[in-house]
């Protein structure tokens, strides 16, 4: 991966952008027209919110669109009660409105169809890093993989951790308890896809939420100072970013390098570097953690004295020319 260059080899490299600021794909508000599909020998219930069509055969002035209430109801001409669709399969509610226009004597023997115009009771929201932000509406079992595929995928930026959160619930004594959350690593994710424990079975009202990718970052006297994302290699350590960033300028101060690293009381640490030990294998290489800031400073000899060879090199006098200094 290139690093993104700062604006200065002497700077503190910039923190990382706020989520507040997602790439043009993520910044899109979701969109709600997929449904999920139904895995083999599942059947859809109805629920609260959904739109249906009752289709009566030779009796197209009974026909209805109906949305099915709060109450998980809907009402139907001349009858004097409204029907329970709310949990029903689409077959079982059109038997019911049968049965309520034979029993109320309306109908002898009516014959009726009822089908999903729009599904609407059960929506899951995918956000975050993905490249398409969206709502879906699911049927039957549909897992965190089917529904991340609906959001086509993770985005560039996308990090490896996946946030699931469930919808408060009413307890059986009316009490609203607050549902937990849990994050899934997208590495368990690829590696585990039949874990339902991983791959777990969404629900209506249920978030997911691609949390974007962590950085580490690479400032001082590098080639190609820069941030490097976490989710480009399975782990980064000290040389493999110094590599990335194009290594160590020819004034770096090997021995005085150090990590910026920062702790959960919100305060930071800096750990101390030997760069030469390392690279002669003389110490061992250092495993960096998300949001690891490695600094190296410039050798104000070094500069001092590159400075001077090229000035010196410049020179038309012909009494010193070629100076090289390694």
């Amino acid at each position: 991966m290139a690093p993104v260059h700062l604006a200065s080899q002497t700077s503190v490299p910039p923190g990382p952008p706020t989520a507040s600021t997602p790439s043009a794909s993520t910044a899109d508000a979701p969109h709600s027209d997929l449904v999920a599909p139904l895995m083999a020998g599942e059947i859809y219930r109805l629920g609260v919110g959904d739109t249906i069509t009752v289709t009566f055969f030779n009796e197209s002035d009974l026909n209805r669109e109906c949305y099915i209430r709060g109450d998980g109801s809907i009402f139907l001409a001349m009858l004097r009660e409204p029907i329970k669709a709310a949990g029903k399969t689409p077959e079982d509610l059109q038997h019911e409105i049968e049965d309520a226009y034979r029993n109320q004597k309306l109908y002898k023997n009516p014959m009726v169809t009822v089908s999903v115009k729009e599904f609407r009771s059960s929506p899951v929201t995918i956000t975050g890093y993905v490249v398409k932000p969206v709502t879906i509406q699911v049927q039957g079992r549909t897992t965190l993989t089917t529904a991340l595929a609906m959001a086509g995928g993770l985005s560039q930026q996308a990090g490896t951790k996946i946030h699931v959160s469930h919808p408060e619930r009413t307890d059986a004594a009316g009490i609203t308890v607050p549902a937990p959350s849990e994050t899934i690593s997208y590495h368990d994710l690829l590696e585990h896809p039949d874990n339902k424990e991983i791959n777990v079975t969404l629900h209506g009202g249920d978030v997911v939420t691609v949390q974007r990718t962590d950085y580490v970052y690479v400032g001082g006297a590098v080639n190609k100072p820069g941030m490097l994302a976490l989710n480009e290699v399975d782990s980064w350590t000290v040389l493999k970013a110094l590599a990335a960033c194009g290594n160590l300028s020819r004034v770096a101060k090997k021995d005085a390098t150090v990590i910026v690293r920062k702790k959960e009381d919100g305060t930071t640490d800096q750990i101390p570097l030997d760069l030469a030990k390392i690279l002669h294998r003389e110490a061992p290489d250092v495993v960096l953690r998300a949001n690891d800031i490695i600094l190296v400073p410039e050798s104000a000899g070094l500069k001092a004295l590159y400075a001077a060879a090229q000035t010196l090199n410049g020179m038309s006098s012909g009494v010193v020319t070629g100076l090289t200094l390694h």
